[in-house]
């Protein structure tokens, strides 16, 4: 079996839409095995901890650490904007996760349980960190998944992201 993952590039970054290891009858470790075959450097978890071991995927960091992956865990509850927890482990992931994204081969699988809009919106995000264009942004993203971001909270965080980028503390030009 394959775990299921789509990929977004917008002026060569490359990042994966992926649910998280495990959840799609791929073992988490042959699922880390294929995205890194895919050319993941680096996986961002957006489940939030409870709902790691709930599934039995609490060796994710570990997992990943053994392959050579880098492992960022930014948790965001289903159906909601980041709240601080995730704001924090994102200031500290972020920086990292850009220089990967400068090197053109590498690409950054962002993972959720059921790969709903949050790993979407903050992939979005990532990306508008970066300077690529919001609108540009929006329509690579639904082209790939016509239902993707349309939860009120993650539009709402997303374009709140237009007056001043609450991640890095910058002007956003779009």
């Amino acid at each position: 079996m394959t775990h299921p993952y789509d990929e977004l590039t917008l002026s060569g970054n490359s990042l994966l839409f992926t649910p998280c290891p495990g959840t799609k009858g791929v073992s988490v470790a042959e699922s880390l095995q294929q995205l890194q075959q895919a050319g993941a450097s680096a996986v961002v978890t957006l489940t939030p901890a409870a709902e790691l071991a709930k599934l039995n995927i609490e060796g994710l960091a570990e997992q990943c650490q053994a392959l050579g992956l880098q492992w960022f865990h930014c948790p965001i509850e289903d159906d909601c904007a980041p709240a601080a927890d995730f704001t924090a482990a994102w200031q500290q992931a972020a920086p990292q996760l850009q220089q990967l994204l400068q090197i053109s081969s590498k690409k950054s699988p962002f993972t959720v349980k059921a790969a709903q809009g949050a790993p979407r919106w903050r992939q979005r995000n990532s990306l508008v960190e970066r300077g690529i264009d919001k609108a540009e942004i929006m329509a690579k993203i639904r082209a790939l998944r016509p239902h993707a971001l349309t939860l009120t909270p993650h539009v709402d965080y997303f374009n709140a992201l237009s007056s001043a980028n609450p991640i890095t503390g910058h002007q956003d030009d779009n």
